[in-house]
């Protein structure tokens, strides 16, 4: 029989799981975007928020490896959403990367995006601001959609001219 884990137990193994899925991601943006790197900025009350990423693209990254979301449970996921556009503001465009259970390819994460940044970025036409639902869809969907709109390179392309 284990011990129960200690509150602080189970907060050091949440962060090294989110840390583990930053770095992954991280690594995965990197052909996209390849001065992205973890922010190290956690928004305590004297700095500004930039997101669980910094230096990739004019966006602001939440990525999340919390089961909760897979459970679709509608409070959490307007939690995020809420957190997302208010710490973005309005110069960065809010994504969220949420790990998804029983796929280890991190292009297989949901990810979570507001429909009117989805129609500009793939038809470069302005959604009406009032269409302010979520969609979700895999990154690596989200990832060629960003190449397209040239909000990224194509890792291929970008190999080729190296």
């Amino acid at each position: 029989m284990t011990a129960a884990k200690t509150p602080s137990q189970r907060g050091r193994a949440s962060r090294n799981k989110g840390a583990a899925f930053e770095r992954a991601v991280t690594t995965t943006l990197r052909p996209f975007f390849p001065d992205v790197r973890r922010s190290r900025d956690n928004g305590s009350t004297t700095t500004t928020d930039t997101g669980d990423l910094v230096d990739a693209g004019p966006f602001w990254w939440s990525l999340k490896d919390d089961k909760s979301g897979d459970l679709g449970t509608p409070s959490v996921l307007a939690g995020w959403q809420t957190e997302a556009v208010t710490k973005a503001g309005s110069a960065l465009v809010p994504i969220i990367v949420q790990k998804r259970r029983g796929h280890s390819d991190v292009l297989r994460s949901w990810t979570w995006l507001r429909l009117d940044d989805l129609v500009h970025f793939a038809s470069g036409l302005d959604a009406p601001t009032s269409a302010q639902r979520w969609t979700r869809m895999e990154l690596g969907d989200v990832l060629e959609i960003l190449v397209g709109a040239n909000y990224a390179l194509d890792p291929q392309h970008h190999a080729a001219v190296s």
